[in-house]
């Protein structure tokens, strides 16, 4: 690579503005050829060959993103691929590729598009999963009530207009839940990272990896199972993707992942064991006193 030239700090290039190439600047894969651009990521000068993606940030080389998608993220992309296909594209990927989807250098400046990709994506899970138990419980009533089992069919149908019912409600609730969701994930995962100094990342980049990491949602809906697997299908990602993110181990990713989450499971526990334990034990003593006062 041609050291001749000056290499920018990624914190220092906001745009690529042809003002960022001097005169005279070649690219740094090709000595031979006039550079056209300053890479956002590693800060190295390319030519139009060797430009992988022009976004909000600027443009990105090849190089950065060889261990990544052939092409930027589609979501990154709706405006130009709609939103639809833009939405299915990046489920696909990180729930098949997570490893290359998180490695991919994203072309946008704003985190609104990533958190509102979380918010879709999870909206769209508990939209399906309310709808599905609650047509399969009035199918079931249905059935009930041929069966002349009128008690059941009663209680099926009953639940089953709620879960229906309570389906606008969740167009308000699931995305503020979201909201809150991938805020304090992404602030105890960075600050576990950080506690285990293998934060290389900032805040944002960590913030837009568990909002991408959300993904698995959109399979809440499969019957039975759906909820339970993309709950731990989830954790699987954004251990991954704070990996790549980040670029530490993978034991350091998991621990980062779910630490956090085993650690409110204990204290939950704990708590509960406590309170309870302290209602046994004065529940004990009590008895014991009444005993003992009733005693000759």
């Amino acid at each position: 690579m041609d050291t001749s030239w000056p290499v920018a700090t990624p914190a220092t290039i906001t745009s690529p503005n042809p003002s960022d190439v001097p005169a005279g600047a070649r690219c740094g894969v090709h000595d031979t050829i006039d550079a056209t651009f300053l890479c956002v990521v590693c800060g190295t000068y390319g030519c139009l060959d060797c430009a992988f993606a022009i976004g909000e940030r600027g443009t990105t080389c090849k190089a950065c993103a060889a261990r990544g998608l052939a092409e930027s993220i589609p979501w990154e992309r709706r405006a130009q691929i709609g939103w639809v296909k833009a939405f299915w594209e990046t489920t696909k990927l990180v729930c098949k590729e997570p490893k290359r989807f998180f490695s991919t250098p994203s072309t946008e400046t704003s985190l609104a598009g990533p958190v509102m990709y979380a918010v879709a994506v999870n909206t769209f899970g508990a939209i399906m999963v309310m709808l599905g138990m609650g047509l399969l419980m009035l199918v079931g009533a249905g059935g009930a009530l041929i069966a002349d089992q009128r008690e059941v069919g009663a209680v099926l149908g009953i639940y089953g207009s709620m879960f229906v019912c309570f389906v606008p409600f969740s167009l308000i609730t699931v995305p503020l839940q979201t909201l809150m969701d991938v805020l304090i994930a992404a602030a105890c995962t960075h600050g576990s990272l950080m506690l285990l100094k293998s934060q290389r990342a900032t805040f944002e980049q960590t913030l837009r990896a568990i909002s991408y990491a959300r993904a698995p949602h959109f399979w809440m809906w499969v019957p039975c199972a759906g909820w339970y697997l993309t709950t731990f299908w989830v954790w699987g990602v954004e251990a991954i993707a704070l990996r790549e993110t980040h670029r530490t181990t993978t034991d350091r990713a998991v621990l980062a992942a779910i630490g956090y989450r085993v650690l409110f499971i204990v204290l939950i526990i704990g708590l509960y064991a406590v309170v309870v334990g302290g209602a046994m034990a004065f529940g004990f003593a009590e008895g014991s006193r009444r005993m003992q006062g009733a005693g000759p």
